[in-house]
């Protein structure tokens, strides 16, 4: 694959289930998982797939991880769980079924902040009063298919989890008076009824009130011969060299300090991010630009640290040339993948190398032996908190190119059209 220090760090998956769960390949979710795939793997920017089929409101992808065993409470690097992530984008059916499933409301990420928090800073009180008064039961789930209550028991019932769930086998000899003793109530369910089959229990995870999951385009891959070459060759260049500078580097450097080093260059990079937002007429996300930059740059000492998102919750502006000429419907043409640099496009190439003439360095007049060597720290800074990550993204793709090719993809897609 592409080296990891150049792979996007915000991308949204880093395994073939995580690219299955984000674009709500039901099939392919449920065939990896079939294939005993890591439920609970790390994307490369630190989410297992309950976290992502939670924010994208995927439900019925959802309820298979959560059957196959993915933890419920599970945090990502920034501290969230699924349940944040559901309640900061106003996914109410989702956040009941979080709830319904053991889902803790009080969980604080590493700004103190929780569900409810993220809830009502989009202004969503209604959704935040649910979250904080936990008033959410498993018989009020609207999406909760009636497989689910007759194979969700206590937590203290590790005996049947483990022989039951974990092992991905739905109950069959469940009784009502074992239901009854749990308090999951479904009047919708005739208790007499044989339980159903696993073909049934798929169809019932499917929302009939939900919305249709977003078809996102092929990527044309013409030079699939050469792209896969150049995969190989860059995959060679990693464990050979990449890794071990990024091991000997998270060593040396603390963890705090690389922290710091990329909220540095992310603040330097604000000329990119300002041009793009302006050129693309978003109002909101320039002022988001000056308004961090002019906070990190100040209080926030240069830049070390981000107050701008954990002081006042300014979020970042995720921005570049390549997601303006991709406003403007510029094809992406060709997948491409290049030696060192890795995924890219016709379009991506066009703008990176716009960027290029935007950056710091470039308006800085900045020597060549500057900028290079502050694109191989950034590079080898990210590196070093995507190691693991790395090593799932192999354990657990079927096809590594293929599911590199297909993240690189979609995070791209995502990023121009939110």
């Amino acid at each position: 694959m592409a080296l990891p220090w150049v792979f996007p760090s915000s991308a949204s998956a880093a395994s073939a289930l995580h690219v299955a769960v984000n674009k709500g390949n039901v099939e392919e979710v449920k065939r990896l998982l079939s294939k005993g795939v890591n439920v609970n793997s790390l994307s490369l920017s630190g989410y297992t797939p309950l976290h992502i089929s939670a924010g994208w409101d995927r439900r019925r992808v959802t309820g298979l991880l959560v059957i196959h065993g993915a933890k419920i409470n599970v945090r990502s690097v920034s501290g969230w769980t699924p349940l944040h992530l559901a309640a900061g984008r106003g996914h109410v059916k989702m956040v009941k079924f979080l709830l319904g499933r053991g889902a803790d409301p009080w969980i604080e990420d590493r700004a103190g902040r929780t569900p409810a928090d993220l809830a009502r800073n989009e202004f969503n009180d209604d959704l935040a009063d649910l979250l904080d008064s936990s008033a959410a039961s498993v018989g009020d789930l609207p999406i909760a298919p009636k497989i689910y209550f007759d194979s969700h028991l206590k937590k203290s019932d590790e005996k049947y989890f483990s022989e039951n769930l974990k092992s991905n086998q739905i109950p069959e000899n469940l009784s009502a008076g074992v239901l009854d003793s749990n308090k999951l109530e479904d009047s919708r369910r005739d208790l007499s009824e044989p339980s159903p089959s696993l073909d049934t229990f798929y169809k019932e995870l499917e929302d009939p009130f939900g919305t249709p999951e977003e078809d996102i385009p092929e990527f044309w891959d013409p030079f699939e011969s050469h792209n896969r070459f150049m995969f190989n060759l860059n995959n060679a260049l990693y464990d050979y060299f990449g890794k071990h500078v990024a091991k000997g580097y998270r060593f040396t450097v603390p963890y705090d300090v690389r922290v710091m080093i990329k909220n540095i260059i992310t603040n330097g990079t604000m000329p990119v991010r300002l041009l793009s937002s302006l050129l693309q007429g978003d109002l909101d996300k320039s002022g988001r630009v000056i308004g961090r930059f002019l906070i990190n740059s100040t209080v926030g000492i240069g830049g070390i640290f981000d107050v701008a998102d954990q002081g006042f919750n300014i979020k970042p502006a995720n921005e570049n040339m390549t997601q303006t000429l991709g406003y403007y419907d510029v094809p992406s043409g060709p997948y491409l993948v290049l030696p060192i640099l890795g995924p890219s496009s016709v379009r991506n190439l066009l703008g990176r190398t716009a960027d290029v003439f935007v950056s710091p360095t470039f308006l800085l007049s900045a020597p060549f032996a500057v900028s290079s060597g502050i694109a191989a720290v950034k590079k080898t800074n990210e590196t070093s908190f995507l190691i693991k990550t790395h090593q799932d993204l192999r354990e657990n793709s079927v096809d590594e190119y293929t599911s590199v090719k297909d993240l690189y993809q979609q995070y791209h897609y995502f990023l121009i059209n939110e």
